[in-house]
């Protein structure tokens, strides 16, 4: 769905039309929209997020294990969090859930990167974090170092789209020409 069109590509057909040559069909459209979609962003609080990166042998359980020392940490502070994400780079960063979790696999993984990601309402109850990880090269799990310096806490925007009727929008061309 467009401004200008909706089309429905749902029994699109390819077929050749010669060499290096392909043939579009059976796409369907209809008229243009009555309304039109609005995005709209919003404060949505702060984040975090940070890496430690653990090395071979046993990676992941080092990783499982210093996410575990950290959340720890985090309920003794209070940790007032919106959305906390643990995963694994290298592992299930990716296909979460369906990702190949093989115990053989998992074993034999030269490394693994624990990524934490909190959203908070309040910058200070994202800050928590912070201080929590540096410490983890020298006093936890072996093998494991952290890059991209130090985590900062940034603001979220959040999106909120929605339609409007068509005719609530004035829409007014410009032409602007840079030499």
């Amino acid at each position: 769905m467009t401004p200008d069109v909706t089309v429905d590509i749902s029994n699109a057909t390819l077929t050749q039309d010669g060499e290096n040559r392909v043939r579009v069909g059976n796409i369907k459209g209809k008229e243009r929209p009555e309304q039109l979609k609005l995005c709209i962003g919003y404060h949505a609080g702060y984040k975090v997020e940070t890496y430690l990166s653990f090395a071979w042998p046993e990676a992941y359980e080092k990783a499982q294990y210093a996410a575990d020392i950290i959340m720890k940490k985090m309920k003794r502070k209070g940790l007032q969090a919106e959305d906390i994400h643990i995963s694994y780079v290298g592992l299930n960063a990716l296909h979460l859930g369906v990702a190949d979790m093989d115990p053989d696999f998992v074993k034999r993984m030269n490394e693994v990167v624990l990524r934490i990601a909190i959203r908070t309402k309040e910058k200070a109850e994202a800050a928590k974090i912070i201080p929590e990880i540096a410490p983890l090269q020298l006093n936890g799990p072996p093998g494991a170092s952290f890059f991209g310096g130090r985590a900062k806490v940034r603001e979220v925007i959040g999106l909120w789209p929605t339609l409007i009727p068509r005719d609530a929008v004035k829409l007014t061309p410009h032409i602007l020409e840079v030499n």
